[in-house]
């Protein structure tokens, strides 16, 4: 073998070599690119959701403080129509917080409201 053939064959390994790191280098350097893209995303998805939570969180602690009675229904449904009118002869109720004890004890209105003292 001449001197040259060995010559040329180590160029080309080396050119080969330095292809082949160039390439690498670029795709660790995309990958990074990539990287840094996508916690730019998270972060601004990070923050989207901190926004609506504290957004959020007053209403929230408003709804928590509720105490419980609150969410009970005024009717049973059975009357829904009718719930506020006596039964005997169909006058509406003067006072409809009232009618609750009074329908119990005299069968007078029968609204189906919730006690005060119940809540």
């Amino acid at each position: 073998m001449t001197r040259w053939t060995i010559f040329s064959l180590c160029l080309l390994v080396l050119l080969a070599s330095l292809a082949w790191t160039t390439r690498r280098m670029l795709r660790m350097e995309q990958q990074g690119r990539e990287a840094v893209a996508e916690a730019e995303f998270q972060e601004r998805v990070r923050l989207a959701l901190w926004r609506l939570d504290a957004a959020t969180n007053p209403i929230l602690i408003r709804e928590n403080a509720r105490p419980p009675h609150h969410y009970r229904a005024f009717h049973s449904g059975g009357e829904i129509f009718s719930s506020s009118y006596s039964r005997s002869n169909r006058e509406p109720c003067s006072a409809p917080r009232h009618c609750w004890h009074s329908a119990r004890r005299t069968s007078g209105c029968t609204s189906n409201r919730p006690r005060p003292g119940n809540r």
